[in-house]
C-alpha cells in the first residue's frame, strides 16, 4: 500500500511540474558605437525578466546581431550590437534542435526578426554584419548560450529522488 501512495505521489508531483506554460528570459540590449548624437538614443539596456511564453511555444532563443549604419567606415554612421532574448513565435519550425544557427536559418526561426532585417536592410547604407541565434527548449534556457539546464528539470530530479527513496 505504502509503493503505491509513494508512486501516486510521485506522478502526481511530475505533472504538477509539467503543467505550466514555458518560461523564457526576456531581455533586449543595444550598445552603439560611432556616432554619439545617435548612439545615445539607441543605446538600451533591459533588465533580464522572466517571461511565460504564449501557449503553443516550445523554444527560448537568445539572438546576438552586429549591423552598421549610414557611413560607418568613414565617422558619419554607427554600429550597433542587440543581444535579444525572449520566447521564439509559436510557428517557430519544431523539428529544429537546440543549437545556434547563423542568417540562413532565422526565417524557420523567427520569420519576424527576419522581416525586421530585410526591411532594415533596403537602405543601401544599412547592414547587417552577423547574427548569431541560439535556440534551446525548457524553462529559462536562454539565460546565456550556455545554459543547456532547466531548472524544472533540476528540481523535479530532486523532488522524485526525496519521493522515491524516503
Amino acid at each position: 500500500m505504502a509503493l503505491t501512495g509513494t508512486s501516486f505521489l510521485a506522478i502526481c508531483m511530475a505533472l504538477l511540474l509539467t503543467v505550466h506554460g514555458l518560461k523564457c528570459y526576456d531581455k533586449t540590449e543595444n550598445k552603439c558605437t560611432g556616432n554619439e548624437r545617435i548612439c545615445d538614443t539607441l543605446s538600451s539596456d533591459k533588465e533580464l525578466t522572466e517571461a511565460t511564453c504564449d501557449d503553443g511555444v516550445t523554444m527560448c532563443s537568445l539572438m546576438t546581431f552586429k549591423k552598421a549604419a549610414g557611413l560607418a567606415a568613414l565617422g558619419a554612421g554607427y554600429e550597433i550590437e542587440t543581444v535579444k532574448a525572449e520566447c521564439l513565435p509559436a510557428e517557430t519550425d519544431t523539428t529544429l534542435t537546440s543549437d545556434c544557427y547563423g542568417r540562413e536559418k532565422l526565417r524557420d526561426i523567427n520569420p519576424d526578426e527576419e522581416d525586421v532585417l530585410t526591411s532594415y536592410e533596403r537602405n543601401p547604407l544599412n547592414t547587417v554584419k552577423s547574427l548569431e541565434i541560439c535556440i534551446c527548449k525548457g524553462d529559462l534556457c536562454n539565460g546565456s548560450i550556455k545554459s543547456v539546464f532547466s531548472i524544472s528539470v533540476i528540481i523535479s530530479s530532486v523532488v522524485m529522488s526525496f519521493v522515491l527513496f524516503s
